[in-house]
């Protein structure tokens, strides 16, 4: 199964964590891949999702909410 483990990060702390998450999701056998929500057009060719993001001001960071909610 391909897995998006996509991430919106401010500081770099998200991403981290998206690259952990995605490493323990391969030693499980799938083929997770860590990138950048806002890099993430293709997300359609996945079949499951990890989404994470930094909070600004009680609402994720744009990148992350443009993936989350298919708005541009």
């Amino acid at each position: 199964m391909d897995v998006l483990v996509g991430h919106a990060t401010a500081h770099g702390s998200t991403r981290q964590i998206a690259e952990r998450m995605a490493a323990e999701l391969r030693r499980a056998g799938l083929a997770a891949r860590a990138r950048p929500m806002a890099e993430a057009e293709d997300a359609d060719t996945y079949e499951a999702f990890v989404l994470g993001s930094a909070v600004d001001n009680q609402r994720w960071l744009t990148p992350g909410g443009s993936l989350h909610t298919g708005q541009p």
